[in-house]
């Protein structure tokens, strides 16, 4: 399936999960009767999630296979790079959405798009949240509030949510994530501001 074929009636407000710390402080109900979007590993934390975006080959076999009540959307290319091949996803339960080009490593995504639309293609970068915000625009949402999304300070001394990423991953590299993701987020919620879509931080 692709874009077009997602017939769910969306909220007004619709909330995108990072893998911030920020997350662990916010009420376990505080999420009920919300539409809530994860992406990558927040399907393994957040049983309450509507939806999940992914770019990364990882995560598509265990998600359709075992979270198969999530709506599912799926880059069409692995990382959103052609040169890395098409991901391997059951198209039949999940939607597949492109993108311009390689945009796999991209720290400021193109906002070409919201003057000369294309078919089935959003607005990417290399954050997945971007990824995500880029298809809940194109499915027509305005309001959109960014959580887990904390930057490269953290929140409240830890980078990222309890349990996330082992031991072996460094601290540096998810630091140097956060902050260049951070910029991709801005530039876009900047850009989308003059086409009457509020974006957000939300913080406990």
């Amino acid at each position: 399936m692709i874009l077009s074929d997602y017939k769910k009636k969306l909220p007004k407000v619709v909330y995108i999960f990072g893998s911030g710390s920020s997350i662990d402080y916010f009420p376990k109900n505080y999420w009920n009767k919300k539409f809530t979007v994860g992406v990558n590993m927040s399907y393994k934390f957040d049983s309450h999630l509507d939806a999940i975006v992914v770019s990364h080959k990882t995560h598509i076999e265990d998600i359709q296979t075992n979270y198969s009540h999530l709506d599912l959307f799926v880059s069409r290319y692995d990382c959103t790079m052609k040169s890395k091949g098409l991901n391997k996803v059951n198209e039949s339960s999940a939607y597949i959405y492109d993108s311009l080009g390689d945009t796999g490593h991209t720290i400021i995504p193109s906002m070409s798009l919201m003057d000369k639309p294309i078919e089935n293609t959003v607005i990417t970068c290399g954050d997945t949240v971007c990824r995500a915000i880029g298809v809940f625009v194109y499915l027509g949402v305005k309001e959109i509030r960014l959580v887990g999304c904390d930057g490269g300070n953290g929140y409240k001394g830890d980078m990222n949510r309890k349990g996330y990423y082992n031991s072996s991953v460094s601290p540096s590299v998810t630091t140097g994530h956060a902050n260049r993701s951070m910029i991709s987020k801005n530039h876009m919620i900047n850009g989308l501001k003059k086409h009457a879509i509020n974006i957000k931080f939300k913080k406990p």
